[in-house]
Formats: C-alpha cells, sequence, structure tokens
C-alpha cells in the first residue's frame, strides 16, 4: 500500500481561503483571528520529536540590587498564580516555566539592559528523560535554509518528505507554518498564548513549545508546561550574581556564589569556599527534583 504524503494526510486550506485570511488578519477583530487561527491548526501536521536526556536550559531571574542570595528553589519556578504576569506561551488554561538553551539567551530574554550591576539568579534545568517538543516553524525554516534550527542531521528526513508532496500544495504547507510561526512570534500575546493553547489541545502529549528568541539572535526559548517539569527535569545547578549588560547581548558577571546542595523541602544551600568564582561549575549530583534529598 502507498503511503500518503504529508499533505494527504493533512490537505491545507484552499489557496484563495488561506491567502485571503493571511492577508485580511491585520484587519481581522480577535474573535476571527482566533477562528482563522484555530482552523489552521486544525489541518496542519503538528511536528513534534523526541527530545533526548542530557540538554541542559537555563531560566534567570532579575533580583534588583538584593545583595542576599535567594533562599528557597521556589524563587527560581514559576510565580504563584495571583502575582504571575503572562509570556508568550502561557495561559488562563497552561501555566508555563520559559527557559532558554544558553545563560545569555535567558538573560536577554529579561530584557533589563542595564550598564550597571545588578543581581540575577540563574538556574540550570538538565533533562532526565526524554520529553516530546513541538519546534515551531521546522517546516518552512528547514525548507528554506536545508537545515531545521532543532532537527539537525534529522533535516534530510523532512527535506524528503516535503519534495514528495504535490508542489502547489507543499507551497500551501509552508505558507501555513510560517504564517503560524510568525503568530507565535508576534507582540499580540493574546494571539500568541491562543496559538499555543490551539498546540497543546491538538496534541495533548506535547510537553514543550520550542521557538527561536526575539532577544538573542540564535538563542532557543522552551515553553515547558509547568505540571511536567518534573516527569522530564532536574535541577542541575543554581547561581546568584552581579551581571551587567556590554554589549550586543553579552554579559559581564562577578560576586558569583553558587548551591552546593538542595534540601527535600527546597532550601537552597550555598556554597562558602567558592565565593566570587564565576568559571567554577557547581553540578547537582542526582539531579534536584521535589522531594529529591541531599
Amino acid at each position: 500500500m502507498e503511503l500518503k504524503t504529508i499533505t494527504e494526510q493533512f490537505p491545507p486550506l484552499p489557496v484563495d481561503e488561506l491567502v485571503t485570511g493571511i492577508n485580511n488578519f491585520p484587519q481581522y477583530n480577535i474573535a476571527m483571528k482566533k477562528e482563522f487561527l484555530a482552523k489552521l491548526i486544525k489541518n496542519h501536521p503538528l511536528l513534534s520529536v523526541n527530545w533526548g536526556k542530557g540538554s541542559s536550559y537555563y531560566r534567570a531571574r532579575y533580583m534588583g540590587n538584593d545583595a542576599s542570595p535567594i533562599d528557597h528553589v521556589s524563587k527560581i519556578l514559576c510565580p504563584p498564580k495571583e502575582i504571575r504576569s503572562y509570556g508568550r506561551i502561557d495561559s488562563d488554561e497552561y501555566e508555563i516555566l520559559y527557559t532558554a538553551s544558553s545563560k545569555n539567551t535567558a538573560l536577554n530574554e529579561l530584557k533589563t539592559y542595564n550598564n550597571s550591576f545588578g543581581y540575577y539568579a540563574i538556574a540550570t534545568f538538565c533533562i532526565y528523560d526524554s520529553i516530546k517538543v513541538l519546534p515551531i516553524g521546522e517546516l518552512s525554516h528547514t525548507q528554506i535554509t536545508g537545515r531545521g534550527m532543532f532537527l539537525g542531521n534529522q533535516s534530510q528526513s523532512i527535506i524528503k518528505f516535503i519534495n514528495a508532496c504535490n508542489p502547489d500544495e507543499v507551497t500551501r504547507l509552508l505558507i501555513t507554518d510560517k504564517f503560524l510561526s510568525d503568530s507565535l512570534m508576534s507582540d499580540d500575546y493574546n494571539i500568541t498564548s491562543y496559538v499555543a493553547n490551539c498546540i497543546f489541545e491538538k496534541k495533548s502529549d506535547i510537553s514543550v513549545i520550542a521557538y527561536p528568541s526575539k532577544q538573542f539572535s540564535g538563542g532557543i526559548n522552551f515553553a515547558i508546561k509547568n505540571n511536567m517539569i518534573w516527569n522530564h527535569f532536574g535541577i542541575n545547578a543554581v547561581r546568584y550574581a552581579q551581571i551587567r549588560h556590554l554589549a550586543c547581548g553579552y554579559f559581564e558577571e562577578r560576586n558569583t556564589r553558587h548551591v552546593k546542595g538542595i534540601t527535600q523541602r527546597g532550601k537552597l544551600i550555598w556554597d562558602e569556599n567558592h565565593a566570587d568564582d564565576q568559571y567554577y561549575a557547581c553540578p547537582l549530583e542526582p539531579l534536584w527534583t521535589p522531594g529529591q534529598s541531599i
């Protein structure tokens, strides 16, 4: 039996409906925008990948002029619902922990471009069990550049899938993929969170949406469902330091403190022997998860 192509399994919208909807999208009211986006996502193949263990991601918090290191792991996690502000992906339905592919990306995402030193807490999360990730816009990015932002050497398989499709159908597929990616990256968080909601509702097994950083070129953000974090991630390290932005998204760090352990209740134990050493690494072994005692 001949296997169906991607576009045969997930037929894109007819070209006139697709192009008219995209061109008129800026003039639509919010209800019409959501209706059009929901229709696109319903018909679009959501490419997800199993992300293996061992990868590390960073989360930073700006602590102002407070020289005292944070004392509990909760202060680097999602804030309580009553005080949290909504970001690009989270909503009333889905609470999200935002992490980034590098320390620099995490710091840039805070958008505190201050040339004077301030205090920051930075935690490193490491994957210990594979997790399903949706890299937004990966189809169109792979077709344009020949290599996905996330898939790396597996990109050739995607190109083969694309090339097997009817040319007219694949054009509509790629237009849809690019538009959904652009919508998730827009500045209107009503739209971005709605796109994310539709994705999570369509594929409930997706725990992470990965998307490129708008603040630091080449950086990747991992938006993780908060209720899935400890099933796949553990904390690998925590540091507290004075940091200032230099230029072009790069930073200077000083007066660095490192956590050497975390109690079962989440209290942070700071290492007094390597204070001020920004290059010292203090990985936690095993990774810390709630209930994990030192």
